[in-house]
């Protein structure tokens, strides 16, 4: 609460206004002003914003004094946390497009190709001849990496290891480009290194780091990157080892320094074979960041683990329009031309079931997948496998979720606010303080591909996620009930009248 005061006086003190001046002007009660800047008492959110616009601050200070009220409720890891997951979500559509990424790296590798030596990018591949080669230059050393991931590539059954930084990011944006880009066929395994928590209950934020620089690579790469971790809260590696990372292929080694900038490559038998126990020995100490299934079958049961009888947090593009249905809907609703098609059906079913009986099933999702499922009639989470809903029973179930947010009973449904947060509209997001974090592809993903689950268990980042949807489901990144409920019904009078006019 200090700083905030501590703030909030530094203002008032460079526009030389008094505590009553800036009471008469906002309407914020003196009394309660000057017990904000003792920190006696904190201010109401809407009291804050009375202060921002009265005292027209720059957006800098707003965002700077909107932080210090946060950090005082919420405390600065949680803080902190919630905008690394923001920023995260907010990137993974761009990712998802190609639009940011590869672009990027296209650029960077542009640009590390003209900044290379001559010399090095035309005996690039000599060096992967010679036994040992010291190289300089994080341009240089950035440009063998690749060159050593392109030779492996032409290699049947291609894989590589490494133990990298997650927050490498030359490293992610190049794994970016290769799955996505290039869609290469590739096998890697990342092994990280994460800090332990330090201080009490504070999250680690670098565990959420770590994960929001990984995930984009693990969604795009249909499986093949496995990243693991193990914690460490020791630095002195860094000091006393020149070379503390490598990664290793089943012919060279490449070892590098902390900051990407020297390297040594070994290209001897017994370096790889030594290197490759290694690597092996220390992935059986490792736990697995992210457990990948594929499947319609597999994403149900995964999502099944996710199941809290209490409560149900979920990020979707779409209103939950299943849990409107009956289970006899739902049933009908699945293709019959598909194989196993009443196995199926029974494990929707089955799924479908389990949700009705959570006592509380929060739900959050964005304005485009009403629109969406107004339009084509399909429901997201059963992509590739059901029928188009029929235009009159889109209406009737539009209906049914309007009465149940109304009703604020089992459901309690929230569109998101798209002028705060962009959400990636390929996703469904679960979570549990005691399961972890789901992340569901939706049939919105990469055009019909099958559908993906990534089941994440580290404490820090389930702990992590359930707090920022905890936050998201009350707070100004989401609309009120009243405005999701305005928005629903003047869609569904949109569509009413446009399907009558068909």
């Amino acid at each position: 609460m200090l700083r905030f005061g501590t703030y909030l006086r530094s203002l008032l003190d460079s526009r030389e206004i008094s505590i009553s001046e800036l009471s008469r002007i906002s309407g914020v009660e003196r009394t309660s002003l000057q017990k904000s800047i003792t920190g006696n008492r904190m201010l109401a959110r809407d009291a804050v914003e009375k202060l921002i616009w009265s005292l027209q601050l720059t957006p800098e200070e707003s965002e700077k004094l909107r932080y210090y009220y946060d950090i005082f409720y919420i405390g600065e890891d949680k803080y902190k946390s919630r905008e690394i997951i923001r920023k995260m979500l907010e990137n993974l559509d761009f990712i998802h497009q190609g639009k940011i990424h590869s672009q990027k790296h296209n650029q960077k590798h542009d640009q590390e190709k003209d900044s290379l030596s001559g010399t090095f990018a035309a005996n690039s591949l000599k060096f992967l001849e010679k036994e040992s080669s010291f190289i300089v230059g994080s341009s240089n050393v950035h440009y063998l990496v690749q060159t050593i991931f392109q030779r492996e590539l032409k290699r049947e059954n291609a894989h590589v290891e490494v133990t990298m930084p997650a927050n490498m990011e030359f490293l992610n944006e190049f794994l970016l480009y290769l799955y996505q880009e290039s869609k290469a066929r590739i096998d890697v395994s990342h092994i990280v290194a994460i800090h332990r928590r330090r201080k009490g209950k504070k999250l680690n934020l670098h565990s959420i780091e770590s994960f929001a620089n990984l995930l984009p690579v693990c969604l795009v790469s249909d499986g093949q990157y496995n990243p693991y971790y193990y914690y460490d809260d020791s630095v002195s590696v860094l000091y006393t080892d020149p070379f503390p990372y490598f990664m290793v292929t089943r012919d060279c080694v490449l070892c590098m320094d902390a900051n990407g900038e020297k390297a040594l490559l070994l290209n001897n038998k017994e370096y790889v074979c030594c290197y490759r126990k290694h690597f092996e020995r220390l992935k059986n100490q490792c736990h697995a960041l992210v457990n990948y299934n594929q499947g319609v079958f597999s994403s149900l049961e995964e999502y099944g683990k996710l199941y809290d009888p209490q409560n149900m947090y979920v990020c979707v593009n779409q209103p939950c329009f299943a849990c409107e249905c009956s289970d006899e809907e739902i049933r009908h609703l699945i293709r019959k031309d598909i194989d196993g098609w009443e196995q199926i059906a029974d494990a929707c079913v089955q799924w479908h079931s389990s949700l009705q009986k959570v006592e509380r099933y929060h739900s959050l999702f964005k304005a485009e997948g009403v629109i969406s499922f107004m339009e084509d009639g399909h429901i997201d989470d059963f992509p590739e496998i059901a029928y188009a809903i029929p235009e009159k029973v889109r209406l009737d179930i539009l209906g049914r979720l309007i009465v149940s947010i109304e009703k604020d009973e089992h459901l309690m449904a929230r569109m998101f606010n798209k002028e705060k947060i962009s959400y990636p509209s390929f996703i469904t997001l679960s979570t549990t303080m005691k399961t972890g974090v789901g992340i569901f592809t939706t049939s919105r993903y990469k055009k019909g591909a099958p559908p993906i689950c990534i089941h994440v268990q580290e404490p820090d980042v389930s702990e992590a996620f359930y707090y920022f949807i905890q936050y998201l489901k009350a707070g100004e990144l989401t609309c009120s009930k009243a405005e999701t409920l305005e928005y629903l019904c003047e869609i569904r009078q949109i569509y009413t009248q446009r399907f009558a006019n068909r």
